[in-house]
């Protein structure tokens, strides 16, 4: 098995294993975790870090846990900024961008808006 498909059946695994709930809990921790395995491989498991971090965020976000989107969110945000900035080629390039990774992009930046602008609401 090569290493790009391994770190994601590693990912996938995890997240299946362990699904947010409404109450604390050390598994949201595993998930944060989890999502690094899909940046082991570079370039190639780009797209699909874009993709988990969506996925996470949008699990805590349904049910509340603001806390642990903010954590995810700060852990990666260096990583996830140097994914963008590596499909921005693509996108400042290519008007007919997919639009699977015109969502994702989108997807990503209203997590990362909304949690910055509630931060400094509870400033």
């Amino acid at each position: 098995m090569d290493g790009v498909r391994l770190c994601k059946q590693i990912f996938n695994s995890v997240v299946a294993q362990y699904p947010v709930v409404e109450e604390e809990s050390e598994k949201d921790d595993m998930l944060i975790n989890a999502w690094n395995w899909l940046t082991y491989s570079g370039i190639d498991t780009y797209y699909d870090a874009l993709l988990g971090m969506n996925e996470i965020m949008r699990e805590f976000f349904y049910v509340d846990k603001l806390d642990k989107a903010r954590k995810l969110l700060q852990r990666s945000r260096k990583l996830i900024d140097k994914i963008l900035e590596s499909f921005s080629h693509v996108i400042d390039t290519d008007d007919s961008v997919e639009p699977k990774l015109s969502r994702a992009i989108t997807e990503y930046k209203a997590y990362e808006c909304y949690l910055v602008s509630f931060r400094f609401h509870l400033i």
